[in-house]
């Protein structure tokens, strides 16, 4: 008897995370303001942090400065730590964006000329500074060269809508701007569609243990034979008797 073994194909379903790349860089027209409304794109004073993915913005962009990036705001206000907690901001700039999945990592850097205060949702997520140093605060962030930026983590937000507010302060005048770069991953977990796979196909084929057949020994040959004769052997004896 034969018996095909056949290969069996198993489909297990693994987890897989699909993700979203959410970008929170400014830039022109990127987010807004409270003072004009539209962000704009100023240029870069040598001692700030350089432009990347996003580029130092502001809420109008002057010309014919004594800097780059020369902007005056209609808000100024002394620097001394002390009294910066009870100042109205030089300008707020607000970006908005939204998580459409449940897992999100990430963060955003913040640099400013003077300074700023971070918030996130309403909620203050770093304080402004208001020890002057060189172009901007320092050495503490937040400032505005590099190395005095402040990074602020978007771990564990929700999916839905956040808002990202920038609180910029100015000392007494020009340049002033802020920059922000970051990036939030957002993901689900969800179980990929079910892939059944090709078909099955035959495997190896071999007998089983049990079917295997041997060929008897001579010997027993002899003895089969010997036992067939006494039995006729006796077998006459009975019919002689009777």
């Amino acid at each position: 008897m034969r018996i095909a073994i056949l290969g069996v194909s198993l489909c297990i379903a693994i987890p897989v995370a699909y993700a979203t790349m959410i970008d929170i860089n400014s830039g022109p027209g990127i987010g807004s303001n409270n003072i004009t409304g539209e962000n704009v794109a100023i240029e870069v004073h040598p001692m700030w942090q350089p432009n990347g993915d996003a580029v130092w913005i502001s809420f109008r962009s002057d010309t014919g400065g004594r800097d780059p990036g020369f902007v005056v705001p209609d808000v100024l206000g002394s620097m001394n730590p002390a009294e910066l907690a009870g100042l109205t901001p030089s300008a707020i700039f607000f970006h908005p964006f939204t998580l459409p999945s449940a897992i999100n990592t990430g963060a955003v850097t913040v640099w400013a000329d003077d300074t700023a205060r971070v918030l996130l949702n309403g909620v203050e997520q770093f304080p402004a500074n208001g020890r002057q140093s060189e172009a901007c605060a320092g050495p503490d962030p937040i400032g505005c060269r590099p190395g005095r930026g402040q990074t602020i983590s978007l771990d564990g937000l929700p999916a839905g809508q956040h808002t990202l507010a920038i609180e910029a302060y100015q000392r007494n005048g020009g340049p002033f701007g802020v920059m922000y770069q970051g990036s939030v991953d957002s993901r689900d977990v969800a179980e990929p569609p079910r892939d059944p796979g090709p078909p099955a196909s035959p495997g190896p084929v071999s007998p089983p243990a049990s079917s295997a057949t041997h060929a008897p020994e001579p010997g027993t040959y002899v003895l089969l034979g010997g036992g067939l004769i006494a039995l006729l052997g006796l077998a006459r004896q009975r019919i002689r008797k009777t």
